[in-house]
């Protein structure tokens, strides 16, 4: 503060700083709980009235006073008042600021800011600025802090000079530069005209308002008398970035002020073939480009550049080649495990943005690591045997790249020849998402000295990577665009997709972390929130069940946040728990009251859904066993007339699911043989009713007992074909998804996409399916056998056909040996109908009688 007092450059200039004041025993900074600045300093509280600020001696020396106000008051110099505003000020909802800072009286307002870059947040920044400009009028002059300040949150400049709520002078956001200063000469002759235009007219309180007098004139008559045009300066409108391009250039700014404060060499990226890692290197290389355009001989960033790639004598030519001197990459495979494909695709990233690459196997620490276990335990572990056996060997493999990443950061420049006692920043390429589920492993290449993509989205890092395809001329991108992702740590056999394994998309997954960081939702309020947003989505049930999945992993894995590597802060989702202050440790949730409830109201809803539609259109929903009526003279030998509910769709698997839980035993991958019986018996429970209905005979509940109390059995080839068909089906349906059209060769898939499982299910899950596939298939047989068997054995044998059938004892020759009274009794009629023939017979004589004599007449 004293250099700047007696500094020269500063005389007849009005500066605005920001610093820590101590005033009363207490140190005094404007905040608002953003950067934890309480646990040092007190907030002030603008509604203190302004008081007297007793200065350092230091200060008091310079400036001739002991004594100065301290608050929110207002500073008058000739014909110019100016006032100060902070950023939360302008981000609130009240129409009415403080009177002493937001008035009609104020010319000028000064805004200093210590805004940290997050994606999306400028713009509403800007149109803050613009809002309180145009509705009070006047001059705003926002600055902000710009750079890394050794934290992980980078300030995005961004300094701005607006009239009247219109932009006409903007700096840069994203620079490598230091300090920036944006200049503009304003007219306050056109302040004053606009308010009278829109009759802002000056409030009386604003007249008491407490100011302060200093002689200083900011009216500059050379200014007014050369620069005739900026008296009514040419309006910019703010400069927006896309998504895209704050993704390319936020975090690059970052890691080049962090880079050139650190004393190191450079940077290392492990490539994996993915997009994660991918996104990270072309990061770097964005960084490049912003680093080479800044680039003039002799300035700080050339100095820095120089000491970084360690030479004095040149600077790099293109951006690639600084990328070559800054960026290290290394893929780390394992025979086996990793692929061509992945490896292929590292390779020609790195030669298309020009990184020092490096393509190494870690069979041998890997085998040597793997073999300590059976040498001095006798215990081999396979990638086929247990779970604990599969996932320990795909730790092993993780946290050893890591540990040859770092090694390698120690020794690349060595090896290069670099001077200096510099290593490399090892970058972690874990997106937001994977963090919060905990698809990663603890202290894997996800544990590294910075993460620039570690509060990004995996949804954003693809339109990211479709942008930079084209702004930087990397066609090798479109590839990872459509790569099928996937880590790589077990036997090729045993390839899965990490969406699969996630048990959710990555949209979904994108959905979780911005309600779990942002809006701060539990499992239940998540669950409540998501039956609203995807109520033209999703049934209840299938919501409720990725919420407890979401949570379920998210417990289980929250631990992993403790280890996980610093992120540069460019989302409010961020799952670092630097910024996410949340149990590091959660209990079980299966079996929480959390999940009960969300149950609960899963079970509710669909009974409400099943009665609506139900007493909707209750003909749909029921059956009778017989549609004609029955004839009086067989009511007492037919079964009885019922009506059954059509069957229920969607519930099947979660029934077999109960039923294989309460007959489970200790095979794996096997289920007991009864279940088949007790599911088949359920399922034909409404043949009883049905096949009596139809025909109420002896034979027919003969048919029922044989099909219902047997094992369930059958020669019958169709089962096997629809059995085949039923797998078939998955497979074609999941190869589909991915089929292409190739010219003359039709629809095509590639190999890798057919060799994918056709989905990633737990061993319950896939007893289950089995379960329910041979079922389906065995039901379908046995519905035909079935009918057949009642139509044929039942109708035409014994009802037809057979010696005791009724047609069969009512032959001719029996019917010629009964007497007329036997036959009368038979086939005459009743004696009530046989009594009204004869009175309809006479009453017709009568009649004819009656026309005979009046055609007489």
């Amino acid at each position: 503060m004293c250099d700047i007092l007696i500094d020269e450059n500063c005389n007849d200039v009005l500066v605005d700083i920001g610093m820590p004041v101590k005033h009363k025993n207490a140190r005094y900074i404007w905040t608002d709980g953003n950067y934890e600045e309480s646990r040092w300093f007190t907030a002030w509280d603008p509604s203190v009235q302004a008081e007297s600020f007793c200065l350092p001696q230091c200060i008091a020396d310079l400036q001739g006073n002991n004594e100065v106000p301290i608050g929110d008051v207002l500073i008058s110099t000739a014909a110019v008042c100016i006032g100060t505003l902070t950023p939360d000020e302008l981000f609130r909802t009240e129409p009415s600021l403080p009177t002493a800072q937001i008035s009609e009286s104020v010319d000028i307002f000064t805004v200093s800011a210590a805004n940290h870059f997050c994606l999306g947040n400028f713009n509403s920044l800007v149109t803050s600025l613009q809002s309180t400009g145009k509705r009070i009028g006047g001059v705003i002059l926002y600055s902000n802090q710009h750079g890394c300040d050794g934290d992980q949150t980078y300030y995005d400049g961004g300094p701005m000079v607006l009239v009247n709520g219109e932009v006409i002078s903007q700096g840069s956001r994203f620079s490598v530069q230091d300090v920036e200063v944006v200049t503009a000469v304003v007219d306050i002759d056109a302040v004053q005209a606009y308010r009278t235009k829109h009759q802002l007219l000056v409030p009386l309180e604003d007249t008491t308002s407490p100011r302060v007098e200093i002689a200083c004139s900011l009216y500059r008559p050379t200014l007014a008398a050369i620069l005739l045009d900026h008296h009514h300066p040419s309006v910019w409108g703010p400069k927006i970035y896309s998504l895209e391009e704050e993704i390319a250039m936020g975090p690059a700014c970052y890691l080049w002020h962090y880079l050139r404060r650190s004393d190191c060499a450079g940077f290392l990226a492990p490539l994996s073939g993915g997009i994660d890692s991918c996104s990270t290197a072309v990061i770097v290389l964005s960084m490049c480009y912003l680093v080479f355009d800044a680039l003039r001989d002799g300035n700080e960033v050339a100095m820095d550049v120089q000491r970084v790639i360690g030479t004095r004598v040149s600077l790099p030519k293109t951006p690639q080649e600084l990328c070559n001197r800054i960026l290290h990459t290394v893929y780390l495979g394992v025979t086996g495990c990793s692929s061509e494909e992945t490896c292929s695709r590292a390779q020609r990233l790195a030669e298309g943005i020009g990184a020092h690459h490096i393509d190494m196997s870690i069979d041998t620490v890997y085998q040597a690591e793997r073999d300590l276990l059976p040498q001095y335990t006798g215990f081999t572990p396979d990638f086929k045997g247990s779970t604990a056996e599969n996932l320990a060997l795909q730790n092993l493999q993780a946290r050893l790249r890591a540990t040859t990443a770092y090694y390698l950061a120690r020794m690349l420049p060595t090896i290069r020849k670099r001077p200096g006692e510099g290593g490399l920043l090892v970058l972690s390429s874990v997106n937001v998402e994977e963090s919060l589920r905990g698809n990663l492993t603890k202290h894997d290449c996800s544990s590294a000295d910075l993460s620039p993509i570690g509060s990004i989205s995996k949804i954003q890092l693809q339109s990211f990577i479709r942008w930079a395809r084209i702004a930087f001329n990397l066609p090798i991108l479109s590839e990872f665009l459509e790569a099928i992702p996937r880590a790589e740590l077990e036997p090729t056999g045993f390839g899965q997709c990490d969406d699969k394994d996630n048990g959710m998309t990555q949209e979904e997954l994108f959905v979780f972390a911005k309600l779990r960081s942002d809006a701060r939702l539990g499992p239940y309020d998540m669950f409540q929130r998501l039956l609203h947003d995807w109520r033209d989505q999703k049934h209840a049930r299938e919501v409720g069940d990725l919420v407890k999945t979401f949570w379920t992993f998210y417990g289980k894995n929250r631990h992993k946040m403790a280890a996980v590597t610093p992120a540069i802060h460019a989302t409010e989702h961020n799952a670092d728990n630097r910024f996410d202050r949340r149990p590091m440790l959660y209990p079980s949730f299966d079996e929480s009251l959390t999940f009960r409830h969300i149950d609960e109201v899963v079970d509710r809803q669909e009974r409400e859904v099943f009665v609506e539609d139900y007493d909707e259109d209750l003909n749909e929903k029921i059956f009778d066993i017989r549609e004609e009526d029955d004839p009086e003279e067989l009511v007492d030998i037919l079964h009885p007339q019922r009506c059954l509910p059509y069957p229920l769709h969607g519930k099947t698997k979660d029934w077999l699911l109960q039923v294989f839980k309460g007959n489970q035993g200790f095979e794996l991958g096997t289920f007991n043989a009864s279940i088949l019986a007790t599911v088949m018996k359920k399922q034909s429970s409404k043949w009883e009713d049905i096949s009596m209905g139809f025909n109420a005979i002896a034979s027919a509940g003969f048919l029922l007992k044989v099909e219902k109390s047997n094992t369930p059995m059958t020669m019958n080839h169709y089962f096997n074909d629809s059995l085949q068909r039923s797998h078939q089906g998955k497979v074609t349906a999941h190869v589909k998804k991915n089929a292409f059209h190739n010219g003359s060769h039709g629809m095509v898939v590639r190999l890798e996409h057919a060799e994918q499982p056709v989905r990633s299910m737990s061993n319950e899950q896939h007893v289950v399916q089995d379960i329910h596939d041979i079922l389906k298939s065995y039901y379908k047989v046995c519905r035909k056998t079935f009918v057949d068997s009642v139509c044929r054995q039942s109708v035409i044998h014994y009802l037809l056909e057979c010696d005791d059938s009724p047609l069969a004892l009512f032959s001719p020759m029996f019917v010629s040996q009964l007497s007329a009274d036997a036959l009368e009794e038979i086939t005459g009629e009743a004696p009530g109908l046989k009594r009204s023939w004869e009175q309809l017979t006479k009453e017709v004589a009568s009649l004819d009688k009656a026309v005979r004599i009046l055609t007489r007449i």
